[in-house]
């Protein structure tokens, strides 16, 4: 499938906007060069595509990477692409959307409710001292 973009195409991602076809050319060149001074491995695996509006087609896909680091390590970015397409079925805006490292699978993203709780009722207070016996107290015969 070759998609066709309009000169005035618009990308967006959750910092920025960037208008016109030469600055997304420049965008997916400085991923692309990035990427390859970072990763010794990268590459990207799609994994749904669908249309939910006749101008609209959207792409779930996974970043994975393999880091220059002398330690065994991976990395993963999950997102999806959202294309609108204008009545020729040229793309004139290119959104990416929900954009996730993804860590171990035990990690537990906090709502923003749960985080200003935690933050505004600290634990109880726990003693940080030692409790001897009474046979070692120092006042005896008080």
């Amino acid at each position: 499938m070759v998609m066709s973009l309009r000169d005035d195409i618009v990308f967006k991602d959750p910092l920025n906007t960037f208008v016109g076809i030469e600055n997304y050319k420049s965008i997916f060149w400085a991923l692309r060069f990035n990427g390859r001074i970072l990763f010794k491995g990268l590459w990207v695996e799609i994994s749904s595509v669908w249309q939910p509006m006749e101008n609209v087609i959207m792409v779930r896909w996974t970043v994975h990477g393999i880091p220059r680091v002398p330690w065994e390590s991976r990395g993963r970015f999950d997102g999806t692409s959202i294309y609108k397409l204008d009545k020729k079925g040229k793309i004139f805006e290119h959104r990416v959307n929900n954009i996730a490292l993804n860590s171990p699978p035990k990690f537990k993203v906090l709502g923003v409710e749960d985080i200003i709780q935690s933050l505004g009722c600290p634990s109880t207070p726990k003693p940080t001292f030692f409790e001897t016996s009474s046979s070692s107290s120092s006042s005896k015969g008080s």
